[in-house]
């Protein structure tokens, strides 16, 4: 009767969702084993300034290896920069510390960002700086 029809609809839905959860699981499996993060440590990127232009400085060491990662794109986008004291500029910054960024496993464990732990697609980038006098 009713309870029939129930439990072969509610055994038919769990097939269906067990089904469907496989079928995500081996595409996201394939899609984050294809992405690959070079080895080589990040680099910022060449930006060529006017020599009047104060020197910069990254907040963050080391370097994140990303600050973006989604299926398909790995890489570091976001950046802190402060200028630094110099004889040209009499203030500027000092890297003091910078918080620690999430590693690829722990980021790869839910394929990718944003995800029900991590509600941006890109890595917060937090550290301190200290305002110094040059010399």
């Amino acid at each position: 009767g009713a309870r029939d029809r129930v439990r072969n609809h509610r055994t038919a839905h769990n097939e269906q969702d067990d089904e469907s959860f496989k079928r995500d699981t081996a595409i996201a499996s394939t899609l984050s084993s294809s992405v690959m993060i070079s080895p080589l440590p990040t680099l910022p990127p060449s930006i060529h300034l006017p020599h009047s232009f104060p020197k910069l400085i990254s907040g963050c060491i080391p370097m994140p290896k990303f600050t973006n990662y989604a299926l398909g794109f790995i890489e570091t986008l976001d950046y802190v920069l402060a200028s630094k004291p110099s004889r040209t500029e009499s203030y500027g910054f000092c890297q003091l510390s910078s918080a620690p960024m999430p590693s690829e496993d722990m980021v790869g464990h839910y394929v990718a960002m944003p995800n029900e732990f991590m509600p941006s697609d890109h890595v917060s980038i937090v550290c301190d700086l200290e305002w110094k006098r040059y010399g």
